[in-house]
């Protein structure tokens, strides 16, 4: 049951990993830029022949930063998070006997996902710094200077708040599901659930 101590690594890797999800592939497609334009194939001496459209991979799931909760219950080792998001859902089975933890479950689940649109703020950050980049690569003197100095400087102010409050308010929200196990092995100590974090970098 004592993984506060992570609480911050846990929140820091949830909301990063959001925020860089949405903002990565804005970042890639703007920086892009045009594409060249291939000569035709008549000149090239190549045979004009269709191509395949490109292939999409499957997208499989993701950890914020190898961050795995889990939990021990009757000395077998479960996983705490359904495969959706870090919802602690898989917990909820055990949890039924006691009204209050689930309530604080309850609770727990709704508040995390208000966290999510914190994530879309730092995003909204990030995308600002990149477009100043853009902006500023077509501009020359000091109309440069100021953008480039104006999109980093909004940019790293909006991301820096909303991803230092988001790590609040997960913590407190990790403290709700201690709560919530608290409980319930206060209610039924011949059953105690205890949580653990595991946390690892994925290579």
């Amino acid at each position: 049951m004592r993984f506060q101590a992570s609480h911050v690594l846990l929140a820091i890797g949830w909301l990063s990993a959001q925020a860089l999800s949405i903002a990565i592939p804005f970042s890639q497609a703007a920086a892009a830029g045009p594409t060249a334009i291939s000569r035709p194939a008549e000149e090239a001496g190549i045979p004009n022949q269709p191509s395949a459209p490109p292939q999409m991979g499957a997208k499989g799931p993701t950890e914020a930063f190898g961050c795995r909760r889990t939990f021990i219950y009757q000395g077998e080792k479960l996983p705490c998070d359904s495969n959706l998001d870090q919802d602690a859902e898989n917990l909820r089975p055990y949890l039924k006997r006691v009204p209050e933890s689930i309530e604080l479950l309850d609770r727990y689940q709704a508040s995390r996902k208000k966290t999510e649109v914190l994530a879309y703020t730092a995003t909204a950050g990030l995308l600002l710094i990149v477009a100043s980049n853009l902006l500023a690569r077509s501009s020359t003197g000091d109309k440069k200077t100021t953008l480039r100095n104006v999109g980093w400087i909004s940019g790293l102010t909006l991301t820096g708040g909303s991803l230092g409050a988001g790590i609040m308010q997960l913590h407190s929200n990790e403290k709700r599901l201690d709560e919530a196990v608290r409980i319930h092995n206060e209610r039924i100590p011949q059953d105690p659930i205890q949580l653990q974090l595991e946390t690892q970098i994925p290579l």
